[in-house]
């Protein structure tokens, strides 16, 4: 019994295996154009960072929404998602990021998630300086963990474990033409 007690008193608890998703943003205009300025902070769980080491690729569905406020109501007036997919391609061993705008490569998984917590901008289609003159409106952004990118197979798994139920908390701001 000593021994037990003695084996395991030199025990560290587990490693926090569940992973991290945050999204730092702000609005932002280009031209006429209302933008999303974002980082994303991800680092994956131990179940998606296998699943991604293995091929399957993750994807990040960043969400924005403009909401015009009626009386006491905001309503959702434009909706855009943006798709992020991370990916890693074994014949040559490199590591990618891909968006609508672009793909990039890396030679290791750090780097490549260092590189999606750099700034980027993301256009909220629909919104521009001459639909913001005319109203209140509520900007809102997320990004969350996309089930649905990943093969067949893996969707009721994913869907029970807590390791794949990422998302960020949604920042809010109040948006006027300036």
């Amino acid at each position: 019994m000593a021994f037990i007690t003695l084996a395991s008193a030199g025990c560290k608890p587990a490693a926090n295996t569940s992973g991290t998703l945050q999204l730092s943003a702000q609005p932002a205009w280009e031209d006429d154009r209302v933008m999303i300025e974002s980082a994303i902070d991800f680092q994956p769980s131990l179940e998606m960072a296998e699943a991604l080491a293995r091929g399957v690729d993750l994807g990040l569905r960043l969400e924005i929404r403009a909401r015009r406020r009626f009386g006491p109501l905001h309503l959702t007036r434009v909706r855009v998602d943006h798709l992020i997919t991370l990916s890693f391609l074994p014949l040559t061993e490199q590591w990618q990021i891909t968006t609508e705008q672009r793909s990039e490569q890396f030679p290791r998984r750090w780097l490549m998630l260092e590189a999606l917590n750099e700034p980027r901008r993301w256009a909220v289609a629909g919104l521009d300086r001459a639909g913001i003159a005319q109203g209140d409106w509520q900007l809102q952004a997320r990004v969350r963990i996309d089930l649905d990118t990943l093969p067949p197979a893996m969707h009721l798994p994913a869907l029970f474990s807590t390791q794949w139920r990422l998302a960020s908390q949604e920042h809010s701001w109040q948006l006027r033409d300036s």
